[in-house]
């Protein structure tokens, strides 16, 4: 074929016969490599089944191991927590107070600043707060040693759930071990197969016909005017048609620049149908889900001394960190610095955080760090510290003042390397996409929400919180109920959300009074931690409501902590809430240990009412907004703030002027008091 195209001996013949002799070099390497890759294959795949028994023993013995390893760290954690509560048990039942004399101690101190030592008011004080306490040990009483029965039964059962243990985790194992096989000689056959055919396969005649016709196109090429007419036309008037199209379908102003450029007659023809313009980009629909989360999470005892070790991965050379004096004084820094500069990695360290995250701090700390150029910025502390961390950070990256980015999405730079290393277990900033600034001069809060504030790594250490006291301990705690419960209940929950919340709140409620009564209780302060953690996560997507929103009023005009007054408020924005999901609520109850079985939908809702007034009179805590220094006089202003506040529009219920005055006044009335309405029970029977 190729001789009947040109004659003989010319470059046709000289070009065809190179083509031809580079094809079958080709063909030969490849062949050779082929059979290379077969034979390797081939053997590989010997030794794999040569090996396949051993493998499994080698698994299956690894899984004994670590299952026995398993079984008897947990039958030892069972017995010494089964010893920690007998002991528990056993001081209480000689000392009812065993435990809450720093409690009873501050309460005969509040009631002597109230009332003269002599005087009966000041005995009657005394002795409400002993049968409160007393109460309280009562309940814990009970929890502990309804634990315990459960350990109890736990241990009884250990040989026979360790052995069923065993034997699942050897099936399992076996299970994947075959399975890997399988799927490794499945791919093994798949792939000898391929290369079989790879081998066996040889150029068909098209193929030397298609390359005698390239030949000759090379021979021919695109020269003189057979070559533009070939090329340059075609492409000439793909060129035309295309600024037609642009022309005529633009909506800015070089539509009439590109139709002056085209010839009359082609402008004259677009113009007889026009392109409309695309339609606008409808809506997202409301069943779409945009879940913010950190980019690493370290859980687990002492894992803020290895921060060093993460910040190197980031090659990281100078780090700022950003604390408060009383964290500086507990020591929480050392770990963090000797870690960052055991790495290499040179440390700044700013103390000067105060609670509340003021405006001017964030200015201040600004203004000290603006040109030093650091490459990470480690917050070590409770959420104020975060939140000025956060603050901060986007000054370092973005400049300005902080007022510039109050709102949705206004920070345009990334922050810098960002990590938080949380000493309290509460309010969830580490997790969150919120940075709440105060504004010292009008007495506000500045809202600032985007995801660039998260921290790229979280460290959650539970040995850093032991040195809480009690009170703190007692508001954080709250406070991480409070972001689960509205989390639970906000119009952007989701399944995922919610899973959280009431993990959240479950832990907290079997958590948080031995936390508070008892600082050094590791189990308890870990299991916190991890409440806040999953709290933090599920309001950080889902947002919260009405509690929140009514409380930033209160903590910028009054310099409350946010905490306390959104706890204040939290029973009665739930109440106001009560009639929008009852079976919801009723939920909500049930994580918190109360039991609902038989009840109306509404009596089981109000359970969980009760729950969180319970919990924060077993802690301590204030229950009226008079008990925080805020004013009766000040309603129509914190009314006014809250209804800018952005959180009102995920509270599940809509608000109005007047309903928030209402929950004000509410808030306002004597604290409800379970240990009162129990001295008028006693009294009528």
């Amino acid at each position: 074929a190729a001789g009947a195209m040109h004659p003989p001996g010319g470059r046709f013949q000289e070009l065809y016969g190179e083509r031809i002799i580079v094809m079958e070099r080709f063909d030969q390497d490849r062949a050779a490599e082929l059979q290379r890759q077969l034979n390797q294959l081939m053997q590989q795949r010997a030794q794999f089944e040569r090996a396949q028994a051993g493998r499994l023993q080698e698994s299956l013995g690894r899984t004994a191991i670590d299952t026995a390893r398993l079984i008897r760290a947990e039958q030892r954690e069972i017995e010494s927590r089964i010893y920690s509560m007998t002991g528990e048990l056993d001081r209480m039942a000689v000392n009812p107070l065993a435990g809450l004399q720093p409690q009873l101690g501050r309460g005969i101190v509040a009631a002597a600043q109230r009332y003269p030592a002599s005087s009966d008011a000041f005995q009657a004080a005394v002795r409400k707060e002993t049968a409160r306490l007393e109460q309280m040990g009562k309940r814990m009483s009970l929890r502990l040693r309804s634990e315990l029965n459960e350990l109890t039964g736990r241990q009884a059962l250990s040989g026979q759930l360790a052995a069923r243990r065993h034997a699942e985790a050897m099936a399992s194992t076996r299970r994947a071990v075959q399975t890997a096989d399988a799927s490794y000689l499945m791919w093994g056959r798949t792939r000898l197969q391929e290369l079989s055919m790879r081998a066996a396969r040889q150029h068909p005649p098209e193929v030397y016909e298609e390359m005698a016709g390239d030949t000759r196109a090379i021979l021919a090429g695109p020269a003189g005017v057979s070559g533009f007419a070939e090329y340059g036309a075609a492409a000439m008037v793909g060129v035309i048609f295309g600024m037609a199209w642009f022309g005529s379908s633009s909506r800015w102003d070089t539509r009439g620049l590109v139709q002056r450029l085209l010839p009359r007659r082609i402008r004259q023809f677009f113009a007889g149908s026009p392109r409309p313009y695309p339609p606008p980009m409808s809506p997202l629909a409301q069943s779409m889900m945009f879940l913010s989360w950190p980019r690493e999470v370290i859980f687990g005892p002492h894992v803020a001394e290895g921060i060093g070790r993460y910040a190197a991965k980031d090659r990281i050379q100078t780090a700022l960190l950003m604390t408060d004096r009383q964290v500086a004084q507990l020591g929480h820094l050392e770990p963090v610095i000797s870690s960052l500069e055991h790495a290499g990695i040179q440390c700044t360290v700013f103390d000067g955080v105060e609670p509340g995250v003021p405006d001017t701090v964030v200015a201040n700390a600004y203004e000290r760090h603006r040109h030093a150029q650091h490459d990470l910025v480690v917050a070590v502390g409770g959420g104020s510290v975060i939140d000025t961390a956060k603050a901060v950070a986007l000054l370092l990256s973005n400049g300005g003042k902080i007022e510039d980015y109050v709102g949705l999405d206004k920070i345009p730079s990334p922050l810098p390397h960002f990590y938080a290393v949380p000493t309290t277990a509460g309010c969830g900033s580490e997790t969150s996409q919120f940075c709440i600034v105060l504004d010292t001069r009008r007495k506000t809060k500045l809202e600032i929400f985007c995801r660039r504030v998260i921290p790229t790594m979280i460290l959650i250490d539970p040995t850093l919180m032991v040195t809480m006291p009690s009170d703190l301990t007692a508001s954080s705690g709250i406070d991480a109920l409070n972001n689960a419960i509205e989390a639970y209940f906000s119009t952007w929950a989701t399944p995922l959300t919610d899973t959280l919340a009431l993990h959240a709140v479950r832990l907290i409620c079997s958590s948080l009074r031995p936390a508070v009564v008892n600082s050094h209780d590791l189990d308890a302060r870990q299991q916190m931690a991890m409440a806040a953690l999953e709290a933090g996560l599920a309001f950080n997507n889902a947002q919260c409501g009405a509690a929140h929103a009514l409380g930033h009023p209160i903590a910028g005009v009054f310099n409350v902590p946010e905490r306390l007054s959104a706890a204040i408020l939290l029973p009665h924005v739930m109440r106001f809430n009560l009639s929008v999901n009852m079976p919801r609520m009723a939920e909500v109850a049930v994580a918190m240990g109360e039991p609902v079985e038989g009840l109306s939908p509404r009596a089981a809702a109000e359970r969980a009412i009760t729950a969180v007034q319970w919990l924060l009179a077993d802690i301590g805590l204030p229950s009226s907004l008079d008990q925080v220094g805020v004013t009766r006089e000040s309603i129509p202003e914190l009314t006014q703030q809250a209804l800018q506040d952005a959180f009102l529009r995920t509270n599940p219920r809509a608000m109005n002027h007047g309903e928030i005055r209402q929950i004000y006044q509410e808030a306002f009335e004597i604290g409800w008091s379970p240990y009162a309405s129990e001295e008028r029970e006693e009294t009528v029977h």
